[in-house]
């Protein structure tokens, strides 16, 4: 049983956290937390100290205490972060930003992370030892697909190879409807704030229907925007310099070709 946490949060001049408590239990069992922040005077991170008790379903009670130090500086940019480091456990995560300050690379003891970039700033890619993703964008900067996936650790002649696999598909049509492999999501707004949305699966005709419609023939979504298969997995592998498995033969176009389907009718379907 839950039982009330009362947190303390406390900010600085600039609405910066300083220091943040609390406490509470679960079935009985005390749980309690305390961290606390300090700031250079041109606003980066100096330290963070944690000391709390924790509990999940993995671990069972555990604590999690660290006091970080955070040094910045990489490649002459005095915002990026290049260091941070634990000096009661030794433990250290090294990171790596380009001259605009995104950052490409992460390494701790137990993930190396990897990012790439656009022209203008935006994600395109990473991978790590978990997970990887692909993020494309339209000409006016908002993301119109994403790809999400795994890692795939094989074994070939006594040598261990990790391979990164694109698989789950998801399209952001508009800024109003999200379409991935299960249906879609309908966002209603109210001037700018979001009053409801619609989850709804499948669509209307099958994927093999072929008929002409109000806007003229069938033009498929990937062919329409450019967005092939085969320039996704090139564009990952040029900006990751790694290979991604190809496994996303017929979900791209499956995905794509439903939603042209869907938004070429002339009837509403909602």
């Amino acid at each position: 049983m839950k039982e009330l946490t009362i947190t303390y949060l406390q900010e600085d001049q600039t609405y910066r956290l300083t220091s943040s408590n609390g406490s509470g239990s679960w079935n009985g069992v005390s749980r309690d937390y305390s961290m606390s922040m300090s700031y250079s005077p041109s606003g980066r991170i100096d330290s963070k100290y944690m000391a709390s008790k924790r509990l999940s379903n993995e671990q069972g009670a555990y604590n999690v205490d660290y006091r970080n130090e955070y040094s910045y500086g990489f490649n002459n940019n005095p915002y990026a972060l290049k260091h941070i480091e634990d000096p009661n456990t030794g433990e250290t995560e090294d990171f790596d930003c380009d001259s605009k300050g995104n950052m490409r690379h992460h390494i701790s003891s137990t993930n190396e992370r990897s990012l790439c970039w656009t022209e203008d700033n935006r994600l395109q890619a990473f991978i790590d030892n978990k997970n990887t993703a692909y993020y494309n964008y339209d000409a006016s900067g908002e993301r119109n697909l994403k790809m999400t996936g795994g890692v795939v650790q094989v074994m070939q002649n006594g040598t261990p190879y990790s391979y990164h696999s694109l698989e789950t598909p998801t399209l952001y049509a508009s800024g109003l409807i999200t379409i991935n492999e299960k249906g879609y999501t309908k966002h209603y707004f109210e001037e700018g704030k979001r009053i409801c949305s619609k989850i709804g699966g499948g669509f209307r005709y099958p994927v093999c229907s072929l008929s002409d419609t109000v806007e003229g023939p069938l033009t498929p979504y990937n062919t329409q925007r450019g967005l092939s298969e085969n320039g996704v997995i090139t564009t990952f592998n040029d900006c990751m310099g790694k290979d991604v498995i190809e496994q996303l033969s017929n979900k791209i176009y499956k995905i794509m070709f439903d939603h042209e389907r869907y938004s070429n009718d002339p009837e509403y379907t909602f």
